[in-house]
């Protein structure tokens, strides 16, 4: 018996991919999608661009913006925040990139936190500060562990040196480094939606000028007058749920439960296997918390 085919995740989180005005977008996530094909999942993440200067001023705004009770919709439709930052050139430079990712941090957690607590998240959402090329010199000169103690100060946000190269695109750890290590990431997070979003576009974009206020909250003014739902027979006709007998409705929850429930299960041992194996190239500290991550997913769906 062959096994079971990888699930496709087609209501998948997106990932917000944030820069300052005039950066170089990363190839990688350059698109409106991200494709991603593992043996234990596949899915098209749709990717979301913005934009925002590093002023202080600038990230007061920005903030303001997102901070709004319409935005909390997509901010809990995001899997992941990716920003790319230019190295900076002075300790004020630096001093903003702090202020830019613990003002990004909260808003996550203003916005994702009660979610979270009530299970209408089942994971919170990946931060990733990517360091990308910064073609002014001098730079400020600044170690991977100043680095990595910054953005986990900051709220928990992981470091990602766009322009780090290894032998095999590891360091002398084994670990994956650069773009590998941004792809990586990704491909461990868990992806599925588990809200209702599908009103909210895959190509979703911010204007640069009006931001969130305009584009995304004009986006979110949804119809909100409720719908008959709709059942799809087994002769490919359509028909109102309203109208079935008792009979064939329970007949057909008992059957659909049964095969959720082993499609389900299928699931959850594939997503444990490639936690498994993802976990195996990753620091100590990271793979634990990955680990608990996954128990506490599985314990939640069962």
């Amino acid at each position: 018996m062959s096994p079971p085919a990888p699930p496709n995740i087609s209501n998948s989180l997106r990932i917000l991919y944030i820069s300052p005005p005039q950066t170089e977008k990363l190839v990688t996530l350059r698109g409106s999608t991200l494709p991603i094909s593992t043996p234990y999942y596949s899915a098209t993440i749709p990717i979301w661009h913005d934009q925002i200067s590093l002023t202080p001023t600038a990230i007061k705004e920005w903030e303001a913006e997102w901070r709004a009770g319409e935005a909390g919709e997509v901010v809990r439709s995001l899997g992941a925040w990716v920003v790319a930052i230019p190295k900076p050139l002075t300790k004020d430079d630096l001093c903003t990139i702090r202020t830019l990712l613990n003002t990004l941090s909260s808003l996550v957690s203003h916005h994702t936190s009660e979610a979270v607590d009530s299970y209408q998240l089942t994971n919170e959402p990946l931060l990733l500060c990517l360091g990308v090329h910064q073609p002014t010199l001098p730079q400020l000169e600044i170690t991977d562990d100043d680095w990595e103690d910054l953005c986990r100060e900051a709220g928990g946000w992981e470091w990602i040196d766009g322009e780090a190269e290894g032998e095999g695109t590891r360091n002398e750890f084994g670990e994956k480094v650069g773009i590998a290590r941004l792809i990586e990431a990704l491909e461990a997070h868990e992806w599925e939606d588990a809200g209702d979003r599908a009103d909210l576009p895959d190509d979703l974009q911010f204007n640069e000028d009006e931001g969130l206020s305009q584009s995304a909250s004009d986006t979110l003014d949804l119809d909100s007058a409720a719908k008959e739902p709709i059942l799809i027979r087994s002769d490919g006709k359509a028909k109102d749920i309203g109208q079935r007998s008792d009979i064939e409705t329970n007949t057909d929850t008992i059957e659909g439960e049964e095969d959720d429930q082993v499609q389900e299960l299928e699931n959850m041992m594939l997503k444990l296997q490639a936690i498994k194996d993802m976990g195996a190239d990753m620091p100590e500290a990271e793979r634990r918390k990955l680990a608990a991550k996954a128990v506490g997913d599985v314990m939640r769906k069962i």
